[in-house]
């Protein structure tokens, strides 16, 4: 009887492949089990890292932001004034709200979370590092934005800006004149740059309490030749700056200085950062406000001569940026006594803010969240805003945040 070879190579052949899937499927089973393994026990890892993180973070939410509140049953009458930190309109936040069928911007739904605490107050001061000029959007290096920014903060409760900073000269003085004018147009008084006439400080008067509103910074990053910078903008000159302080408190109360210093991306201060508030306390300042680092940094409460709170904020860190950095709102209520008739520091409180970025294709990618809010949800169970990854994040830098107040009189 005859064989086919043919046959024969072709069972056999059989059995090779049958054997090499076997060896396949076992191998693919081994490495499945041992990626699942791996998952496990990197979850309950991660499980338990959020456990010990959240410990933590329920003891500083009750520790680290507590208030100087005011004992005095006596008072009369107070103000709420709320701070935030730099605004900048960077390329990726104004194309996120672009509309591209009516060539609108809508950046409303960045602040939704975050609208409730700037409107509850008598006051709402932030620091615009942008300008709103007639001249090409920029968001990098060079900042100018869609106004529709400002209609935005407009309606999200602030009522002053300051302008001081080092991107005021980014589109020379028609930048300034465009952006100041643009800015009165919708009735947001601002302080720090000037057209040649203005004042150097601004008072508002809420509630029968007089308020001065400063803002200096250490420079700018188009240095014209052909113009007088510290004409137009206000630079940090300790003469002036006293002199300012001086003036100012001849028409108001309470003195608010904002100072655009320091380095960028840290939360270390400066030795001229401690110097330069050492100079403001002596001179009469009576809340000093620190931008530009990008980060928050060290806050404290130190007393003047005259034995008053004076609250130093070295650094907000971001409102609006585009990296997803911890910044912080400040809020202050003052108090004037009806007997001694003074306005002294009444309450102090603080709220940790977070840009969550959802990515490139989500709809409404940015948005500021209240960072306490949000890990106590994701305790709780719900995922639907932050994931394990962020709050991770968020846990570790809400410590650090405890870290950085360094003194509570």
């Amino acid at each position: 009887m005859s064989i086919n070879r043919r046959s024969v190579r072709f069972r056999n052949n059989k059995k090779i492949q049958a054997k090499e899937i076997k060896i396949i499927t076992s191998t693919l089973l081994v490495i499945i089990f041992a990626c699942s393994t791996i998952l496990v026990a990197k979850n309950i890892k991660n499980k338990k890292y959020v456990e010990d993180k959240q410990e933590e973070v329920n003891r500083y939410i009750s520790e680290i932001f507590k208030s100087v509140d005011d004992e005095n049953q006596d008072n009369t009458k107070y103000v709420k004034i709320t701070f935030t930190g730099d605004i900048l309109g960077r390329t990726d936040v104004y194309e996120s709200v672009h509309d591209k069928n009516n060539d609108t911007y809508n950046f409303e739904p960045i602040f939704d979370e975050v609208r409730q605490y700037t409107k509850d107050s008598n006051l709402c001061v932030g620091n615009l590092e942008t300008n709103f000029t007639k001249q090409e959007f920029s968001g990098n290096g060079k900042y100018n934005t869609p106004t529709n920014l400002g209609d935005s903060l407009k309606r999200m409760g602030v009522s002053v800006l300051n302008l001081a900073n080092n991107h005021s000269m980014d589109y020379g003085m028609s930048g300034i004149t465009d952006t100041k004018d643009f800015l009165d147009s919708i009735g947001i008084e601002n302080v720090g740059t000037n057209r040649g006439e203005e004042n150097r400080f601004i008072v508002k008067e809420v509630n029968g309490i007089k308020i001065a509103f400063l803002s200096y910074t250490y420079g700018v990053n188009n240095e014209n030749a052909e113009i007088e910078v510290g004409k137009y903008i206000n630079l940090i000159d300790k003469d002036k700056i006293k002199n300012d302080i001086e003036e100012a408190k001849k028409q108001a109360e309470y003195i608010c200085v904002n100072m655009h210093w320091g380095d960028i991306g840290t939360t270390e201060v400066t030795t001229e950062q401690k110097e330069l508030a050492d100079f403001l306390v002596e001179s009469g300042a009576n809340l000093i406000l620190g931008t530009h680092p990008s980060k928050v940094q060290q806050i404290e409460v130190r007393k003047n001569q005259q034995d008053d709170d004076v609250v130093i904020v070295y650094s907000m860190g971001n409102f609006l940026s585009d990296t997803s950095d911890m910044g912080i709102i400040l809020d202050i209520k003052l108090v004037k006594n009806s007997k001694e008739n003074k306005v002294t520091l009444g309450k102090v409180e603080y709220k940790p803010i977070y840009l969550l970025d959802k990515g490139k294709k989500s709809e409404n990618r940015y948005k500021i969240i209240d960072v306490k809010d949000a890990l106590e949800k994701y305790s709780k169970g719900n995922t639907e805003e932050i994931d394990q990854k962020t709050y991770k994040k968020l846990a570790d830098e809400y410590i650090n945040i405890g870290n950085l107040l360094e003194s509570r009189q």
